[in-house]
C-alpha cells in the first residue's frame, strides 16, 4: 500500500509502467533489506539516479538486478 504513491509518481516520471517500476522498486528494497518505511526514499533514489545520470529505465534495472545483492554484501548503501 505505501508503495503504491510512489510507484505512480516513478511511472509518471520515466513512463514506464507502474508493474515495471513496482518490480524495481520491490527489488531494490529487497536486495538492500531495506523496511517498508523506506520505499518513498528508495523512489527518490531511483528517480534522483535516473534524472542525474544518462541511465535510462532498462539499463539501470537490469544492472541493479545483479549489482544490488553484490552492492549490500559489500556493504554500500543504496544512496
Amino acid at each position: 500500500q505505501a508503495a503504491t504513491p510512489v510507484t505512480l509518481n516513478m511511472a509518471l516520471a520515466n513512463r514506464r509502467t507502474m508493474e515495471e517500476n513496482a518490480a524495481l522498486l520491490m527489488g531494490m528494497k529487497s536486495a538492500f533489506q531495506l523496511s517498508n518505511d523506506k520505499v518513498a526514499h528508495i523512489g527518490d533514489v531511483l528517480s534522483m539516479t535516473m534524472n542525474k545520470t544518462a541511465a535510462d529505465f532498462d539499463g539501470m534495472s537490469d544492472a541493479l538486478t545483479y549489482a544490488a545483492p553484490v552492492a549490500k554484501n559489500a556493504g554500500v548503501s543504496i544512496e
